[in-house]
């Protein structure tokens, strides 16, 4: 089992059982929602609200999709948020997904 999978068994784990987890860490995802522009503005906002017991998961999130800081910008994340966000599809209507199976 690799590192990423283990992990991400432990965050399932404590995301069946609490429910706050569980609504923080849907928070992250919405971030997939907000305008381009905005989301690392929005990030940042989020990150002063969530709790301690998610900040795993937060490290993870900015590392792979927002990127770290640096002096006076930030490290190219392993995954831009051009790749995933969906505000743009979501506003006009278009898929989600590129796979034409699913909603």
């Amino acid at each position: 089992m690799s590192v990423a999978q283990n992990s991400t068994r432990r965050f399932t784990d404590i995301n069946s059982t609490d429910v706050d987890f569980a609504i923080n860490a849907k928070m992250l995802a919405a971030l997939a929602f907000i305008p381009l522009h905005d989301v690392v503005k929005a990030f940042e906002e989020l990150v002063d609200y969530l709790p301690e017991s998610i900040l795993p998961v937060v490290d993870y999130f900015e590392d792979n999709f927002i990127g770290r800081p640096m002096r006076r910008t930030r490290r190219t994340p392993k995954f831009q948020p051009k790749l995933w966000n969906l505000y743009e599809a979501a506003i006009h209507g278009l898929a989600r997904t590129n796979n034409g199976l699913e909603g």
